[in-house]
Order: structure tokens, then C-alpha cells, then sequence
């Protein structure tokens, strides 16, 4: 069965490649880390939000972004404390931001026309841009993970497997895992931590429900468990980076 998110970021990436297919090449992709970099670079020279003229230095650098954006590497750099679901997930994102951003620039009116109706101006576009590379910056950060969630996402990984059905054991050994992770790490915000940790243990209840009870939802199991994954993930990016 395909996960709601798998849909969602195969449909952010296609989207993507339809709008930028058009977008100047790039002799080699650079990889890792300095491909984050060549991103952060691009980007850094539109400045910051509110800055007169932005939205026209982003229309002209439109090519170059969608560029950056094409020489990030379809795993997660290595240091990252993220999966390579996570990573892919934002890095589209980002491609669907851009896309739009150029469609806006493109058009007259220098806004973009959704076939559901909405419409958004290249103001707007830029807005998202500037939350999708803030987001694939900070998960390239290298983070350590306590042990706890070192276990935790030991467990988590072999069940985000596509067509992998988790056997109701291996469920009650991620709520274990899950109950693990009570102890905010050192100089996480202990409220947030307490709040998504909440969640996330919801998400395992809810999924331990739909696939051990009788006449439980296999959908309803599978949204549970990307909410799991979306959790925890939130978890990893409440960690201090550091230094490569």
C-alpha cells in the first residue's frame, strides 16, 4: 500500500520537474553538503524578507534556484540526523516552491494560476520559497541523536517500508521505544519536546489500534504511521545542530 505522504511528495515532484524542466543545466550536480551550501548561496543574496525589490531579484535568480534545487542530493547529507524520507520530502517541496516562483514570474500579472482556482503572487511564491530552503538547511545540520532515539528510529525504519504490514509486537515495541523518549535531550525546549513527543505517541496508539483490532483500518493504520514518521522527525529537528 502507498503511503499518503509517498503520493503527496511523488505528485510535489512531478509537478516540479513539468515546471522546471526548462531550467538552465547544470554541468555536474554537487553533492552533499557543498550542494546545501551552493543552495544557501544562491539564496542568501535575495535577502531578507520585507527587503525592497525582492520579489524581482528572486524572479531573476529563478533559474539559478531551480538549479540549487536540482543538485541536492536524493539522500540526506551525511551527518544529517534526518531519514532520506524526510529529506526527500522537504527537497521536493522546496522544487514544487521554486516551480512556482517561476510560473509567477512568467506570468503578466507575475502570479501563479492553480487549477483548483487559487492564486498566488510571486510575493506569496517567495514566501513559501523562504520557508522550504530555511527547512532543507536546518535538516542538512548535523545532529547527534541521544540513544533512546537512536532505538526509536531503529525501529521506525523497517515499518516505513513500502507494502511492509507490522506485526502488532513490533508496534508494542515502538510504544516501549516511545516511552523512552519522556526525558527532553539537553537544551531542547522542554514544552515543545513534551507537546510533539504527545503526539507522536498518540500517532502509535491510533496505529496500533487500526492494525491490531479487530475490523481496524489498513488506511487508517498507514496515515497513522506517516504521522509517526512526521513526529518523529519533528523530535530530531528540536536537537542542537553542531558543527560538521
Amino acid at each position: 500500500m502507498i503511503r499518503p505522504r509517498t503520493l503527496l511528495a511523488a505528485a510535489a515532484a512531478l509537478a516540479y520537474l513539468a515546471c522546471a524542466g526548462d531550467a538552465p543545466a547544470k554541468p555536474a550536480p554537487a553533492k552533499g553538503r557543498s550542494a546545501v551550501a551552493e543552495l544557501d548561496a544562491t539564496y542568501r543574496p535575495l535577502g531578507a524578507p520585507g527587503t525592497p525589490d525582492r520579489a524581482r531579484r528572486a524572479c531573476a535568480a529563478g533559474g539559478k534556484l531551480s538549479a540549487a534545487v536540482t543538485g541536492l542530493p536524493r539522500a540526506a547529507p551525511a551527518g544529517a540526523a534526518v531519514d532520506d524520507d524526510a529529506w526527500r520530502a522537504a527537497v521536493s517541496g522546496l522544487g514544487l516552491a521554486v516551480s512556482n516562483l517561476i510560473a509567477a514570474c512568467r506570468s503578466p500579472d507575475l502570479k501563479v494560476h492553480h487549477i483548483s482556482g487559487k492564486t498566488e503572487s510571486a510575493d506569496e511564491c517567495l514566501a513559501a520559497v523562504d520557508g522550504e530552503v530555511q527547512a532543507v538547511i536546518d535538516q542538512a545540520q548535523p545532529r547527534d541523536l541521544p540513544p533512546a532515539m537512536k532505538r526509536f528510529q531503529a525501529a521506525l525504519q523497517p515499518l516505513l517500508r513500502p507494502g511492509v504490514k507490522p506485526a502488532c509486537k513490533r508496534l508494542d515495541e515502538l510504544a516501549r521505544l516511545a516511552a523512552g523518549l519522556a526525558d527532553s535531550p539537553p537544551h531542547t525546549d522542554t514544552q515543545r519536546w513534551e507537546q510533539a513527543l504527545g503526539a507522536l505517541t498518540s500517532s502509535v496508539d491510533q496505529m496500533k489500534a487500526s492494525r491490531c483490532k479487530p475490523n481496524g483500518s489498513e488506511v487508517e493504520a498507514a496515515d497513522a504511521l506517516t504521522h509517526v514518521h512526521d513526529g518523529f522527525t519533528q523530535l530530531v529537528l528540536m536537537l542542537p545542530p553542531h558543527d560538521g
